[in-house]
């Protein structure tokens, strides 16, 4: 085994690998300091970060600090053995740029996040797994679950409700993601809760995760303002935007009549203003994905 090792190192590293590990053993004191004096030299603006990723970015940055030692060790290594080498400035640009190309300008979501969008996509892919409640002109019918593997609870236009165990079922479904960690996480934004609600057909109180639709689309940035609309129009505005959405990550399209028999309205003027925008595009099947 120590043979085998040394082997690889003279192979893939040659004789710098030793010199630099000896340069490390020897003042490991120096190197602590090096790495307080490179934390320092990482920017620590997070302002383009959203605040959900901004943990991960925080834990990145010492990583890159601990780079950017490396880069410092290196490059005086290659001066002294007298091979061309960059200064410190130049190190720590080279790792600074690393650092928001590769963390701040593309943040890791945080897995509640990425939960969130998961259950939206769920939300509206097992429709017909929900009693959907259906207003018209102040009329409220109920339309029942088509699908016989189990209900997940009850949905209308401003809310859903998530039984407990099937919310449990969603999130940990191939080992996805922690059910309890992403209900606090809903509960903590301020977009859901759990509590005790009546579900259909019994409407037997039971606990249940119940998420604001509006403010979910808010939280995941579906949601958009569209001057000149009253709120109505601007919430089935932003419902079209969600469902072309989720069907677009599904990789699939979704037809005019199929958004107007879903929403109980005429999409038509709003799918109009989405094109014009860039937002939405016309497939040559005649159905819509998202641009964007």
């Amino acid at each position: 085994m120590v043979s085998e090792t040394k082997m690889g190192i003279r192979e893939n590293y040659g004789f710098f690998f030793p010199l630099y590990i000896q340069k490390i053993m020897m003042d490991i004191d120096r190197v602590k300091s090096l790495y307080a004096e490179a934390l320092k030299k990482i920017t620590d603006d997070f302002s383009c970060v959203p605040e959900e990723s901004k943990g991960i970015a925080r834990r990145s940055r010492q990583i890159f600090a601990q780079r950017l030692v490396a880069g410092y060790l290196c490059e005086e290594l290659f001066k002294e053995i007298g091979i061309e080498s960059k200064t410190k400035e130049e190190t720590e640009k080279l790792v600074n740029d690393m650092f928001k190309e590769l963390v701040l300008n593309k943040p890791v979501e945080s897995d509640s996040m990425r939960a969130l969008q998961y259950l939206a996509d769920v939300i509206g892919s097992e429709r017909s797994r929900f009693y959907v409640n259906h207003t018209l002109n102040e009329n409220i019918s109920v339309e029942p679950p088509k699908n016989s593997m189990g209900t997940y609870g009850d949905l209308d236009r401003n809310e859903v409700k998530i039984i407990g165990t099937r919310f449990n079922e969603i999130m940990e479904k191939d080992s996805k993601f922690i059910a309890a960690s992403v209900r606090d996480d809903i509960i903590k934004w301020g977009i859901g809760e759990y509590k005790n609600s009546r579900i259909k057909p019994d409407n037997i109180p039971m606990k249940c995760v119940v998420i604001n639709l509006l403010a979910m689309n808010n939280k995941l940035r579906i949601y958009e303002e569209e001057e000149g609309m009253n709120r109505d129009e601007q919430e089935k505005y932003n419902n079209i935007i969600a469902l072309i959405q989720t069907v677009s990550r599904m990789k699939k399209t979704i037809s005019k009549e199929t958004l107007d028999l879903i929403l109980e309205t005429d999409t038509s003027l709003y799918l109009e203003k989405l094109a014009k925008k860039g937002r939405v595009c016309m497939k040559c099947n005649g159905k819509y994905t998202i641009t964007f």
